[in-house]
């Protein structure tokens, strides 16, 4: 009966001994997650106010159909010719280039309310340019790149021909428009100080179609003025910078 007893008391001093174990593990487990999460937060993003949409913006070779409700006849496929016209049976000199397919569904409705009674129009994309995205600001050539090509910020900003020698690599952020409609401007930020350091993260920073790369000039006043603006006045900001360079306008969801 002793042994018994014997027995049984070594088997809980083990199972208190694999519990507390079991418990200090878990609790290194824990913290380690926790100081593995806070290295990986990402930096500080900055919201412009509003909810906001995109459209793009049609340029030749873009080809689309005309559906015009209950007339099949007018209703037809167009390509944008190289100066930016398309042509329809009724007219053979549309302005389409530059134009969303929203804009240009008015200019049509307007165009054949002289010929047809309550016209309904409805642009159906069938083929238009490719994914992009942008690069602005203190670089040697701001341009627009297929996203096939620059996968990551350091691509893009490579291809346009890297910042000038104002320009800030440390600072560069990408703007993007959500799908709930927020604008964001996301810093490529590093943990460590050094310029190997900020180009690592531009390699690192991947990209979505329609981002906007934005390079600014050394120095922490342009990066604060371009965030202030793009705060206060996000609209003005990109559609204005980004004017010669964007395949699509941005446009203030309440309106």
């Amino acid at each position: 009966m002793y042994q018994k007893f014997s027995t049984t008391l070594i088997k809980r001093f083990i199972m208190m001994g694999i519990c507390i174990i079991c418990g200090v593990v878990l609790s290194a487990c824990t913290t380690s997650k926790t100081v593995d999460e806070e290295l990986l937060a990402p930096p500080e993003i900055i919201k412009a106010k509003g909810r906001y949409k995109k459209e793009y913006i049609i340029v030749p070779g873009d080809s689309f159909e005309v559906s015009i409700w209950q007339v099949p006849e007018l209703s037809r496929v167009v390509t944008v010719r190289p100066d930016g016209y398309i042509s329809l049976p009724t007219e053979s000199q549309i302005p389409a280039s530059g134009k969303t397919f929203s804009e240009l569904e008015k200019d049509l409705t307007l165009r054949f309310s002289s010929r047809l009674k309550d016209p309904k129009i409805t642009l159906l994309a069938q083929k238009i340019r490719e994914n992009m995205v942008y690069v602005i600001g203190d670089v040697n050539i701001p341009r627009a790149i297929p996203l096939h090509q620059a996968s990551t910020v350091m691509e893009a900003v490579t291809i346009a021909g890297g910042p000038k020698r104002s320009g800030g690599p440390d600072d560069i952020s990408i703007i993007r428009l959500g799908d709930d409609g927020v604008l964001r401007a996301i810093p490529i930020m590093s943990s460590e100080e050094g310029q190997p350091s900020a180009y690592l993260s531009m390699t690192l920073a991947q990209l979505q179609p329609d981002d906007i790369i934005f390079v600014p000039e050394t120095g922490r006043s342009e990066v604060l003025r371009f965030l202030d603006d793009f705060i206060g006045r996000p609209l003005q900001y990109i559609n204005i910078i980004g004017n010669t360079v964007l395949s699509y306008r941005i446009l203030d969801e309440n309106f």
